[in-house]
């Protein structure tokens, strides 16, 4: 009798393991992230037996080999229907066992190995880690470190320092006989995970080390011989870990041109608060990079003004030096600069086509404001939009913008007076355009209206042959977030109006340009 309730149990409990399945992982559809799902894909078990119309849910089904069985399929749904929508339906379908996003997953090694990484506050602090900095295809960048030099043979920098250029002696190297070059040249390419010294921040950058001083002085003219040097041989960004005043054209002329060429430019705002912020970090074609410390306060010698762009960790920095060895402790927005350029080439080794605009909004919209700094502007003269964070900017976009106003004179839209129309300040360099008609001479009155913490630029012109602008009226007279107003005659015909932000700054606030 005992034996046969036994026998009765052992296959009722062999029953109840095959026939009872453990419940599908599943996360809320709501809650769902896109930006860390391989092209808004999928995966679907169907019941044994059954198939599903996919044209009904307006996926797509892609084919993948490997999966071992016919009942898991993976579909794609399009960027014009809605992917937490589909997903919801398609668990509710009564022939569907599971249907889950496929998630990308990444190596579980988060921290490098680095003997002196447990210093390097900064970059956990701006959420860098060797998986996000891996995360993105391994295409090097040039990036130019116009300084004192860089030392080629320093153990975490070999293999990473091309030839450059030096401007003090004229040589064919930029070798540093002072440190602070190879210091910021390590803050971006040190290399990561080999079990000595420090992490950079990208692996796979290649260090154009262009020498314009001997020491931490540098003369206009070997800056401006430096920039461009650096563009003609090949640099995606340019690092400027120094600054000074005034501005002067032969500068501003060199990095007119490096913009023109789609290089970003990246510089160290000052260190010598109360001062403003530091040229070149103050030409508007800079992104001028502040200092914060730990606490993500900004640190106390940092400049502040209304150029400021961004803030990144600047004190108490580990790096590499001239020596072959390290440096703790080093304190500057010198330092803060390299940590934002590092952050911009793992940007472009990510998205290659985006243009130096568009690179800086999507650091700027990705970066972090502690409540303190937080003005109605999104951004501060203090701590500009923000402190970098490399794990949000590897997972922000740039929007399309679709209505905004053109650029180009060719593609403005034609109005007729009294024109009120709304736009905004969608990227850094972002120009609107606009023409008007009249037809007999008249005095017009422009209007733009005031946006925080913008400071638009009018221009007026008209249009010659082979598109050259004539007759060209500037207004800039008011400063920020005040509202600009000027008067001009035109003669009959079409007109042209564009409008900039002084500082190449944006915002989601939309402005109202009015001619009457």
């Amino acid at each position: 009798m005992k034996q046969w309730q036994i026998s009765v149990l052992c296959i009722t409990l062999i029953f109840l393991a095959i026939s009872i399945e453990e419940p599908a992982v599943t996360v809320k559809a709501s809650n769902i992230n896109l930006d860390i799902i391989h092209h808004r894909e999928i995966i679907l078990k169907l019941k044994e037996g059954h198939s599903l119309p996919f044209h009904i849910y307006g996926v797509v089904g892609i084919e993948k080999r490997g999966i071992g069985t016919t009942a898991v399929q993976i579909v794609r749904v399009p960027r014009a229907a809605s992917y937490q929508h589909v997903l919801s339906a398609l668990r509710k379908h009564p022939m569907v066992t599971y249907a889950q996003p496929n998630y990308y997953t990444t190596a579980s090694a988060l921290h490098p190995n680095d003997a002196l990484y447990s210093k390097q506050w900064a970059l956990r602090k701006i959420n860098w880690s060797r998986a996000v900095a891996t995360s993105v295809p391994a295409k090097p960048v040039i990036i130019a470190v116009l300084d004192s030099g860089v030392n080629p043979n320093h153990p975490d920098l070999k293999g990473k320092v091309l030839r450059g250029a030096d401007f003090v002696d004229e040589c064919n190297h930029a070798y540093d006989h002072y440190g602070h070059g190879t210091a910021v040249a390590g803050v971006i390419a040190a290399s990561s995970h080999n079990g000595i010294g420090v992490s950079g921040m990208n692996d796979h950058v290649r260090i154009l080390p262009v020498r314009i001083g001997p020491k931490n002085k540098f003369t206009a003219v070997n800056v401006a011989a430096g920039i461009t040097y650096a563009v003609d041989h090949g640099a995606k960004i340019i690092n400027m870990s120094f600054g000074g005043e005034p501005p002067n054209q032969i500068e501003r002329d060199a990095i007119q041109y490096a913009n023109r060429k789609g290089v970003i430019l990246i510089a160290a705002g000052g260190n010598l608060f109360p001062k403003g912020v530091m040229y070149p970090a103050a030409y508007k074609e800079v992104i001028s990079v502040g200092a914060t410390r730990e606490d993500d306060g900004i640190a106390h010698f940092s400049s502040r003004g209304k150029q400021l762009d961004l803030t990144a960790p600047g004190v108490h920095i580990t790096t590499t030096n001239r020596r072959g060895t390290y440096s703790e402790n080093l304190s500057g927005t010198s330092f803060s600069a390299p940590l934002t350029a590092g952050l911009a080439s793992l940007i472009v080794m990510k998205q290659p086509t985006l243009t130096p605009g568009e690179v800086e909004y999507i650091m700027e919209k990705a970066a972090y404001i502690p409540p303190m700094f937080k003005e109605k502007a999104k951004r501060s003269s203090i701590y500009g939009y923000g402190r970098i964070d490399v794990n949000r900017a590897l997972h922000t976009s740039v929007p399309a913008f679709e209505r905004d106003s053109p650029q180009e004179t060719v593609s403005a839209k034609v109005r007729k007076l009294p024109v009120v129309v709304q736009d905004q300040f969608d990227l850094p360099f972002d120009v609107d355009t606009f023409a008007v008609k009249v037809s007999r001479e008249q005095r017009v009155t422009i209007d733009v209206s005031p946006v925080t913490g913008m400071d638009p630029v009018i221009e007026t012109f008209d249009v010659g042959a082979h598109s050259q602008r004539m007759y060209v009226t500037r207004s800039d007279a008011v400063g920020m977030s005040r509202g600009e107003h000027f008067s001009v005659t035109w003669k009959p015909g079409i007109h042209y109006i564009s409008l900039t932000e002084a500082n190449n700054h944006w915002s989601t606030t939309p402005y109202t340009l009015s001619v009457k």
